[in-house]
Protein backbone atom coordinates (compact mmCIF):
# COMPACT_ATOMS: atom_id res chain seq x y z
CA UNK A 1 0.00 0.00 0.00
CA UNK A 2 2.68 2.69 1.10
CA UNK A 3 4.82 1.40 -2.27
CA UNK A 4 1.47 2.32 -4.71
CA UNK A 5 0.89 5.77 -3.25
CA UNK A 6 5.01 6.27 -2.93
CA UNK A 7 4.70 5.76 -7.15
CA UNK A 8 1.05 7.64 -7.25
CA UNK A 9 2.49 11.19 -5.23
CA UNK A 10 5.15 10.09 -3.48
CA UNK A 11 6.94 13.70 -4.75
CA UNK A 12 4.03 15.69 -2.86
CA UNK A 13 3.48 14.81 0.22
CA UNK A 14 4.77 16.75 2.42
CA UNK A 15 3.18 14.72 6.14
CA UNK A 16 3.52 11.30 6.16
CA UNK A 17 1.68 9.43 8.91
CA UNK A 18 2.33 5.03 8.95
CA UNK A 19 2.29 4.28 12.61
CA UNK A 20 0.41 0.91 12.77
CA UNK A 21 0.43 0.00 8.83
CA UNK A 22 1.75 -2.90 8.46
CA UNK A 23 1.32 -4.55 12.09
CA UNK A 24 -0.99 -6.91 11.12
CA UNK A 25 0.29 -7.68 7.85
CA UNK A 26 4.60 -8.16 9.01
CA UNK A 27 6.52 -9.71 11.48
CA UNK A 28 7.60 -6.82 13.63
CA UNK A 29 11.40 -7.82 13.25
CA UNK A 30 10.66 -7.39 9.69
CA UNK A 31 8.99 -3.92 10.10
CA UNK A 32 12.18 -1.35 9.55
CA UNK A 33 12.63 -3.68 6.27
CA UNK A 34 9.55 -3.22 4.70
CA UNK A 35 9.52 0.40 5.64
CA UNK A 36 12.71 1.50 4.07
CA UNK A 37 12.13 0.60 0.13
CA UNK A 38 8.80 2.51 0.05
CA UNK A 39 10.11 5.33 1.98
CA UNK A 40 12.92 6.23 -0.57
CA UNK A 41 9.31 7.34 -2.86
CA UNK A 42 8.30 9.73 -0.60
CA UNK A 43 10.89 12.66 -1.34
CA UNK A 44 9.51 15.70 -0.08
CA UNK A 45 8.47 14.89 3.28
CA UNK A 46 9.28 17.19 6.74
CA UNK A 47 6.70 15.92 8.88
CA UNK A 48 7.01 11.76 9.98
CA UNK A 49 5.00 9.49 12.25
CA UNK A 50 5.59 6.70 12.83
CA UNK A 51 6.33 3.50 15.22
CA UNK A 52 9.98 2.75 17.03
CA UNK A 53 9.10 -0.37 15.09
CA UNK A 54 10.20 0.63 11.81
CA UNK A 55 13.38 2.26 13.04
CA UNK A 56 16.76 0.94 12.57
CA UNK A 57 20.04 2.59 11.05
CA UNK A 58 19.21 2.19 7.72
CA UNK A 59 16.05 3.58 8.18
CA UNK A 60 17.54 7.04 9.21
CA UNK A 61 19.99 6.94 6.68
CA UNK A 62 17.26 7.20 4.10
CA UNK A 63 16.22 10.02 6.33
CA UNK A 64 19.55 11.49 5.94
CA UNK A 65 19.20 11.05 2.05
CA UNK A 66 16.87 14.08 1.97
CA UNK A 67 17.85 16.37 4.40
CA UNK A 68 14.68 17.80 4.76
CA UNK A 69 12.99 15.96 7.81
CA UNK A 70 12.00 18.87 10.39
CA UNK A 71 9.31 16.57 12.51
CA UNK A 72 10.08 13.34 13.78
CA UNK A 73 7.19 11.95 16.26
CA UNK A 74 8.15 8.42 17.30
CA UNK A 75 5.82 6.20 19.39
CA UNK A 76 7.03 3.37 21.55
CA UNK A 77 4.85 0.32 23.02
CA UNK A 78 5.65 -2.99 23.76
CA UNK A 79 9.39 -2.95 21.87
CA UNK A 80 10.39 -6.34 20.90
CA UNK A 81 14.12 -5.03 20.00
CA UNK A 82 16.33 -2.61 21.04
CA UNK A 83 19.85 -3.23 18.62
CA UNK A 84 18.79 -1.64 15.48
CA UNK A 85 19.67 1.75 16.38
CA UNK A 86 22.69 3.65 17.26
CA UNK A 87 23.75 6.99 19.20
CA UNK A 88 25.89 7.66 15.71
CA UNK A 89 22.91 7.09 13.44
CA UNK A 90 20.79 9.89 15.44
CA UNK A 91 23.92 11.89 15.24
CA UNK A 92 24.45 12.11 11.77
CA UNK A 93 20.78 12.31 10.93
CA UNK A 94 20.69 15.63 13.51
CA UNK A 95 23.34 17.44 11.89
CA UNK A 96 22.58 16.53 8.50
CA UNK A 97 18.82 17.77 9.21
CA UNK A 98 19.78 20.48 12.00
CA UNK A 99 15.71 21.55 11.82
CA UNK A 100 14.93 18.15 12.79
CA UNK A 101 12.88 18.13 15.99
CA UNK A 102 11.90 14.57 17.34
CA UNK A 103 8.83 13.82 19.59
CA UNK A 104 8.82 10.19 21.69
CA UNK A 105 5.79 9.37 23.37
CA UNK A 106 6.42 5.85 25.29
CA UNK A 107 4.08 3.26 26.79
CA UNK A 108 4.41 0.29 28.54
CA UNK A 109 8.24 1.21 28.87
CA UNK A 110 8.90 0.59 32.47
CA UNK A 111 13.02 -0.18 32.98
CA UNK A 112 15.53 2.02 33.07
CA UNK A 113 17.83 0.57 31.28
CA UNK A 114 15.21 0.07 28.64
CA UNK A 115 14.37 3.53 28.86
CA UNK A 116 18.32 4.46 28.23
CA UNK A 117 18.16 1.86 24.84
CA UNK A 118 15.79 3.48 23.31
CA UNK A 119 16.73 7.06 24.30
CA UNK A 120 20.14 7.07 22.91
CA UNK A 121 22.49 10.21 23.00
CA UNK A 122 22.61 12.31 19.38
CA UNK A 123 18.90 12.76 19.07
CA UNK A 124 17.20 15.84 18.66
CA UNK A 125 14.76 15.18 21.35
CA UNK A 126 11.74 17.83 21.73
CA UNK A 127 9.10 16.81 23.43
CA UNK A 128 8.74 13.49 26.17
CA UNK A 129 5.22 12.37 26.84
CA UNK A 130 6.21 9.04 28.97
CA UNK A 131 3.05 6.93 30.53
CA UNK A 132 5.05 5.16 33.67
CA UNK A 133 3.43 2.27 35.68
CA UNK A 134 4.67 -0.42 37.96
CA UNK A 135 6.15 -3.59 36.28
CA UNK A 136 5.55 -6.09 39.03
CA UNK A 137 6.75 -9.22 36.91
CA UNK A 138 10.22 -7.50 36.95
CA UNK A 139 12.62 -8.62 39.74
CA UNK A 140 15.08 -5.72 39.25
CA UNK A 141 12.12 -3.04 38.95
CA UNK A 142 11.15 -0.28 41.49
CA UNK A 143 9.86 2.59 42.30
CA UNK A 144 13.00 4.77 41.39
CA UNK A 145 12.72 3.88 37.88
CA UNK A 146 11.36 6.84 36.84
CA UNK A 147 13.64 8.84 38.59
CA UNK A 148 16.50 7.39 36.99
CA UNK A 149 14.99 7.91 33.31
CA UNK A 150 14.42 11.37 34.06
CA UNK A 151 17.44 12.36 35.80
CA UNK A 152 19.10 10.71 32.45
CA UNK A 153 16.62 13.10 30.29
CA UNK A 154 17.62 15.96 32.14
CA UNK A 155 21.60 15.04 32.19
CA UNK A 156 21.34 14.41 28.26
CA UNK A 157 18.55 16.44 26.69
CA UNK A 158 18.92 19.71 28.51
CA UNK A 159 19.99 21.96 25.22
CA UNK A 160 16.94 20.42 23.15
CA UNK A 161 14.02 19.18 25.52
CA UNK A 162 10.93 21.33 25.78
CA UNK A 163 7.99 19.93 26.59
CA UNK A 164 7.70 17.14 29.09
CA UNK A 165 4.68 14.71 30.18
CA UNK A 166 5.22 12.27 32.43
CA UNK A 167 1.81 9.89 33.37
CA UNK A 168 2.71 7.55 36.80
CA UNK A 169 0.66 5.55 38.88
CA UNK A 170 1.77 7.34 42.42
CA UNK A 171 4.22 10.02 43.71
CA UNK A 172 6.57 10.03 46.17
CA UNK A 173 8.81 13.30 47.52
CA UNK A 174 12.27 11.79 44.67
CA UNK A 175 10.29 12.59 42.13
CA UNK A 176 9.65 16.44 42.99
CA UNK A 177 13.25 16.33 43.11
CA UNK A 178 13.75 15.30 39.33
CA UNK A 179 11.39 18.39 38.38
CA UNK A 180 13.69 20.81 39.98
CA UNK A 181 16.41 19.18 38.49
CA UNK A 182 14.79 19.53 35.26
CA UNK A 183 14.17 22.93 35.60
CA UNK A 184 17.14 23.92 37.12
CA UNK A 185 19.62 21.91 33.65
CA UNK A 186 16.87 22.10 30.77
CA UNK A 187 17.35 25.88 30.16
CA UNK A 188 14.73 25.34 27.30
CA UNK A 189 12.19 23.53 29.27
CA UNK A 190 8.44 25.71 28.30
CA UNK A 191 5.96 23.07 29.29
CA UNK A 192 6.21 20.55 32.71
CA UNK A 193 2.62 18.54 33.17
CA UNK A 194 2.43 15.48 35.48
CA UNK A 195 -0.40 13.35 36.14
CA UNK A 196 -0.60 11.11 39.11
CA UNK A 197 -3.37 10.31 41.53
CA UNK A 198 -5.17 13.37 42.99
CA UNK A 199 -3.00 14.26 46.17
CA UNK A 200 -3.20 18.16 47.62
CA UNK A 201 0.13 17.98 49.66
CA UNK A 202 1.76 16.59 46.52
CA UNK A 203 0.51 19.50 44.52
CA UNK A 204 1.28 21.93 46.94
CA UNK A 205 4.94 21.01 47.58
CA UNK A 206 5.65 20.33 44.09
CA UNK A 207 4.14 23.84 43.27
CA UNK A 208 6.76 25.67 45.74
CA UNK A 209 9.46 23.57 44.59
CA UNK A 210 9.23 24.36 41.11
CA UNK A 211 9.06 27.96 42.06
CA UNK A 212 11.62 27.96 43.97
CA UNK A 213 13.85 26.56 41.04
CA UNK A 214 12.67 28.74 38.43
CA UNK A 215 13.63 31.65 40.26
CA UNK A 216 17.23 30.06 41.26
CA UNK A 217 17.54 29.47 37.79
CA UNK A 218 16.59 32.84 36.38
CA UNK A 219 17.36 31.54 32.25
CA UNK A 220 14.48 29.01 32.12
CA UNK A 221 11.76 29.39 29.97
CA UNK A 222 9.52 27.20 32.00
CA UNK A 223 5.94 28.68 31.80
CA UNK A 224 3.58 26.38 32.28
CA UNK A 225 3.30 23.42 34.96
CA UNK A 226 0.61 21.15 34.79
CA UNK A 227 -0.88 19.31 37.41
CA UNK A 228 -3.63 16.83 35.95
CA UNK A 229 -4.30 18.50 33.27
CA UNK A 230 -4.71 22.00 34.82
CA UNK A 231 -2.45 24.81 34.91
CA UNK A 232 -0.61 25.83 38.33
CA UNK A 233 -0.25 29.31 37.69
CA UNK A 234 3.48 30.02 38.81
CA UNK A 235 4.81 34.04 37.54
CA UNK A 236 3.04 36.95 39.43
CA UNK A 237 1.06 34.67 41.97
CA UNK A 238 1.32 35.11 45.47
CA UNK A 239 3.63 32.09 46.77
CA UNK A 240 6.16 33.36 43.51
CA UNK A 241 6.98 36.77 45.31
CA UNK A 242 6.51 35.24 49.06
CA UNK A 243 9.47 33.04 48.03
CA UNK A 244 10.94 35.62 45.91
CA UNK A 245 11.08 37.87 49.26
CA UNK A 246 12.42 34.57 50.98
CA UNK A 247 15.41 33.74 48.95
CA UNK A 248 16.49 37.69 48.65
CA UNK A 249 16.94 37.60 52.35
CA UNK A 250 18.25 34.29 52.60
CA UNK A 251 21.89 32.98 52.59
CA UNK A 252 22.37 30.06 50.11
CA UNK A 253 23.86 28.21 52.68
CA UNK A 254 20.59 28.41 54.66
CA UNK A 255 18.37 28.23 51.48
CA UNK A 256 17.33 24.54 51.86
CA UNK A 257 16.56 25.12 55.58
CA UNK A 258 14.17 28.28 54.88
CA UNK A 259 12.27 26.78 51.93
CA UNK A 260 10.54 23.64 54.46
CA UNK A 261 10.13 26.83 56.84
CA UNK A 262 8.46 28.53 54.46
CA UNK A 263 6.38 25.55 53.62
CA UNK A 264 5.31 24.13 56.49
CA UNK A 265 4.74 27.29 57.71
CA UNK A 266 2.17 27.96 54.64
CA UNK A 267 0.02 24.42 55.91
CA UNK A 268 1.56 22.66 52.63
CA UNK A 269 2.01 19.79 54.23
CA UNK A 270 -0.90 17.96 55.99
CA UNK A 271 0.70 14.56 56.30
CA UNK A 272 4.31 13.82 56.35
CA UNK A 273 5.18 11.22 53.77
CA UNK A 274 6.54 13.83 51.22
CA UNK A 275 8.73 14.92 53.80
CA UNK A 276 12.75 14.06 52.51
CA UNK A 277 14.02 10.60 54.57
CA UNK A 278 17.46 10.90 56.91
Amino acid sequence: MLTKVGRSCGSKIEKLIIDGLFAQEENKDRAAVVLLEPFRLFTEVTSLTLSYEYLCDDVLEAFVSYGQLEQLRIYVEDVSRLDRLTSESWQVLRDECPNLEVHFVLRNVFHHLKFKRIMLHGIPLVSLDWEFKKDLSDSDWDDQDVCLCMKYTAIHFHSTIRHITLTVEFCFFELRLVFLEIVKRCLKIETVSLNVPYDLCFKRILACGTLWACIEQPRTRLRELNYNGVNIHLVGSKMHMSIKRLIEITTVSNLSAQLCVFILGNGFFEHNHYLPSH
